[in-house]
């Protein structure tokens, strides 16, 4: 079921598809739907999660499909080619706007796609931070936990010193009042 806005302003322009399914692009690159996935989860190919028939699915929109095969195959998308692929189901043609509203919408979709861009990759850079300040403070905790043996190294190495200061000087003891025997050059 498509949305319905609540203003009475038409939606703004879109390609025949809004956004093609992991099994539709990996069809037009040639590619398995595996490693267009590797590619989304890499970060390499941006991908939105929407509901699909059997659960959540990643949804890719054309735009971003055309530059992603351009730099990364060298493959060159045209538009013809979308409209190929027949409409799944759940995913909704949008009807052209009318001649009027062509230039304003023309604007306001590259203004969404540069939205969208941004926020994915804001999204990603709050999980890169996220990552790293766990990462220090694990390297905190680390360098904390190191200290705390490099003190108990030295207090066990202390006291194994005096362990062995108290050791040797009651050999020494011993060895005062050992007999000795003629043959080692003691008295027989």
């Amino acid at each position: 079921m498509p949305r319905q806005l609540k203003s009475s302003t038409p939606p703004p322009a879109r390609a025949a598809r809004d956004t093609l399914r992991l099994a539709e692009a990996a069809t037009l690159l040639d590619l398995s739907r595996s490693t267009l996935r590797h590619h989304v989860k890499a970060g390499t190919l941006k991908a939105t999660r929407a509901p699909g028939k059997y659960g959540e699915e990643y949804r890719i929109r054309p735009a971003v499909l055309k530059v992603f095969a351009l730099e990364t195959f060298g493959i060159s998308l045209e538009d013809s080619d979308f409209e190929a692929l027949p409409m799944a189901e759940g995913v909704t043609a949008i009807s052209k706007p009318s001649a009027i509203a062509s230039p304003l919408a023309e604007s306001e979709r590259g203004l969404y796609e540069r939205l969208i861009a941004a926020t994915e990759e804001a999204t990603r850079y709050k999980a890169i931070c996220e990552q790293s300040e766990s990462t220090f403070r694990d390297k905190e905790r680390a360098a904390r936990l190191a200290e705390g043996a490099v003190e108990q190294y030295k207090v066990q190495v202390a006291e194994l010193l005096q362990e062995k200061t108290a050791l040797e000087a009651r050999l020494a003891e011993l060895e005062k009042h050992r007999p000795r025997r003629w043959w080692f050059g003691g008295k027989p």
